[in-house]
């Protein structure tokens, strides 16, 4: 019997276009791709928002699972952890074939191209900031004295972070810098937005950031009129995927 595909919305489209730049996945399946959504069992409210959010892409009595990553709890400072994860995975869809070229094209890990990015708009960017970014605000005598914003991109190449950088600069008109880090003999990329172009990116966003993620964009401001800054996108139409792709 040929498989049924449901047609997907633009908002389920663009969580799927989001969390792929972040934590979810593609997994071979028979005749398709899935996909795979996974996070730390602090994060199960938004792993059952995002799995509440694509109803056409459910399995049939399908839910949020959580499963333990170790058979016994281990000891750390005199504590018991048996540390947990929430996670889910949805039936097969011709989008996601679609995706596997443009976003892996053969590739064992993922590729970030400029088409890729062009195919967000602000719902899939604030997905890709609910997985991958961060709001750190630094105090000093109980007061808050700077702030910045992260988006830890280290699962990609310094070309392509690059390739990430130029698109919110040309695209949303929001700036950002292109910061490395070594981790165990390894160097990982990430993206630094500071004050100015970090509210730019919250005005942006916040009105797709679920209520159990909106500590990703509080930059402990108490007058919410100081995220009320100028930006100017350029793209003012988003065209999310080719017709054929259901």
């Amino acid at each position: 019997m040929r498989q049924k595909y449901l047609s997907l919305t633009p908002k389920e489209k663009q969580i799927v276009l989001g969390t792929l730049l972040g934590d979810g996945v593609l997994i071979n399946r028979e005749k398709g791709p899935s996909m795979r959504i996974t996070h730390s069992i602090k994060q199960f409210e938004y792993v059952k928002w995002l799995w509440e959010q694509l109803p056409n892409l459910k399995w049939q009595n399908s839910q949020v699972n959580v499963t333990c990553l170790c058979q016994k709890p281990y000891q750390l400072n005199g504590r018991e952890y048996k540390p947990q994860i929430a996670w889910f995975e949805t039936r097969k869809h011709l989008f996601f074939k679609y995706l596997k070229g443009l976003l892996y094209n053969n590739s064992a890990r993922k590729i970030v191209t400029r088409k890729y990015l062009n195919l967000l708009d602000p719902q899939g960017i604030a997905v890709w900031w609910c997985d991958d970014g961060q709001c750190n605000v630094i105090y000093q005598n109980g007061n808050p004295l700077s702030r910045v914003g992260f988006l830890w991109t280290s699962g990609f190449s310094k070309e392509e972070n690059h390739v990430i950088q130029r698109w919110f600069r040309n695209v949303w008109g929001i700036e950002c810098t292109v910061k490395q880090q070594q981790q165990n003999k390894k160097i990982n990329y990430y993206l630094r937005f500071n004050a100015t172009n970090l509210k730019r990116l919250v005005k942006l966003i916040k009105d797709y950031v679920p209520e159990c993620m909106k500590y990703k964009i509080d930059m402990k401001y108490s007058d919410p009129l100081t995220y009320d800054v100028e930006y100017l996108p350029t793209r003012t139409v988003i065209k999310t995927v080719n017709k054929d792709i259901v």
